[in-house]
């Protein structure tokens, strides 16, 4: 059964936040390095974090400002988004970019499927090209897969001088540790490792229950609650209450990613002008978990007292702490 449309139009709404606005500058500053000596970026958090989100937001925002159309009637854009998957080679990706690029189906060997690339990205004046999920193809078990992505974007900064944002899980920073060949000398080393062509990138974190800004008395999570429960389409509990405001970080971690979801099985629970309550969010949060070996503690149970709110909170922050 389809999403409610109401659903699905806050799900499209933009929550603009510190850490969303940080992803755009760092984008923004491995764009500029395109043209001459381009860099790359990689952009890392944990699954819900809001990292695919927030880059998907600004290649829309930027393609959106810059649209072109080729003589052929194709219509071109600045950036260049894919995403991978465990399945994902070099030669997958290139024919992606291409895909992108307005080519339908990419044949021939990889090397002239490289060099077509190359030339597109040049004709189009490509800016920037996304990458995300990148992790997948950055296994722990092999370091084999890893050298030949990294050897793959190594000739892609070269050829195309387009600059890469790299984004996925903390694992996609191991592409920065790949050996290079043994036979290679120490210079021929140093030239090639990928972290001597980045720029600095960007790690998305947990928002904190209680941490503020200098210019604020209100948590960045409490703001960023009220602007949640401002979009929604139906009424609903204080989200800022204190009470709420932690059960509802408990619930996702802080993270904005998780949040969303939470919101989303919740209101697809409803129904017409039914408004989003604790039980609700009870068995909303029920329904994200649905597909795990056992159900975590649900913090949206109307047995939990304000004490036993705190005792968890700290619990878990604290865990986080001592894991750091």
């Amino acid at each position: 059964m389809p999403r409610k449309p109401s659903t699905i139009e806050f799900l499209k709404r933009v929550y603009k936040h510190p850490q969303y606005q940080a992803v755009h500058r760092v984008l923004e500053d491995v764009r500029k390095t395109s043209g001459y000596k381009a860099k790359i970026v990689v952009i890392t958090a944990r699954s819900g974090a809001g990292k695919s989100t927030a880059c998907r937001r600004y290649t829309e925002k930027e393609n959106e400002k810059a649209e072109k159309k080729s003589p052929e009637g194709v219509i071109h854009h600045p950036i260049l988004y894919v995403s991978l998957d465990e399945q994902s080679t070099p030669l997958s990706i290139t024919k992606e970019l291409l895909r992108e690029l307005g080519v339908k189906r990419p044949k021939g060997l990889h090397d002239d499927l490289r060099d077509d690339l190359r030339k597109k990205l040049k004709l189009y004046n490509i800016e920037l090209i996304i990458i995300d999920e990148a992790h997948h193809v950055l296994p722990e078990h092999t370091s084999r897969k890893v050298q030949l992505f990294a050897d793959y974007l190594k000739v892609l900064l070269d050829k195309s001088a387009v600059g890469i944002a790299l984004v996925g899980m903390p694992k996609t920073l191991r592409i920065y540790d790949v050996q290079q060949h043994k036979n290679q000398t120490d210079e021929d080393r140093e030239e090639k490792q990928l972290i001597n062509r980045s720029r600095q990138g960007y790690q998305m974190s947990p928002y904190d229950l209680e941490q503020k800004s200098k210019a604020s008395k209100t948590s960045y999570w409490v703001r960023i609650l009220a602007e949640f429960e401002n979009n929604l389409p139906v009424r609903a509990l204080p989200f800022t209450d204190e009470s709420n405001a932690m059960r509802l970080w408990l619930a996702c971690s802080g993270y904005l990613g998780g949040l969303a979801n939470l919101l989303e099985e919740s209101l697809e629970l409803l129904s017409e002008d039914e408004p989003l309550t604790l039980k609700a969010l009870e068995q909303g949060f029920v329904k994200m978990h649905r597909n795990r070996a056992a159900l975590p503690p649900n913090p949206f149970s109307s047995e939990l007292k304000d004490q036993d709110l705190w005792a968890w909170y700290e619990s878990r922050t604290s865990a986080t702490k001592d894991a750091g």
